[in-house]
């Protein structure tokens, strides 16, 4: 009899030894499967922020073409910046923005570029657009002040 609660108790250790590599082993997977579904979630989270980007770069350049339209349809000055001054502007945004109706609608197709390209274009779009912007800002306070005979910052 001591023989058989031996041999007994040795299978009832061995039983427990898999039931604890195996509880063991479904912990593991279950914070694997937390793990994946934590990506999930993230990836989820980061497609829904690079679909209001992208959204809102939409706007952003549709607003774009229509300042570009509207400085290339511009009526004749009425006071403070002649006709002339107009004329001698800088437009070097217009030259490099040229054609941009159409690396937008490319921008835009699916699948067209790598988020991550896209996003350097973007930035880069951006900082060509503020440097023309500013320096057309610059160039008809300039040539306003001209007018007016004012100098500033020395010019």
């Amino acid at each position: 009899m001591i023989e058989d609660e031996r041999t007994l108790i040795a299978q009832l250790e061995e039983e427990n030894s898999m039931m604890v590599r195996e509880t063991a082993r479904l912990e593991s997977q279950t914070t694997s499967d937390d793990g994946l579904a934590g990506l999930r979630d993230r990836k989820m989270e980061l497609e829904e922020k690079m679909f209001e980007m992208q959204q809102r770069r939409r706007e952003l350049m549709m607003q774009l073409e229509h300042l570009m339209a509207q400085l290339n349809t511009v009526p004749q000055p009425t006071g403070g910046v002649s006709s002339a001054s107009l004329s001698q502007l800088p437009f070097a945004s217009s030259q490099q923005l040229t054609g941009v109706n159409s690396n937008v609608v490319n921008a835009f197709r699916a699948g067209s570029l790598p988020a991550t390209s896209l996003q350097g274009d973007l930035l880069h779009a951006a900082d060509q657009i503020t440097t023309n912007v500013s320096d057309l800002v610059r160039q008809l306070d300039l040539a306003q002040a001209e007018d007016n005979g004012v100098t500033i910052n020395g010019f």
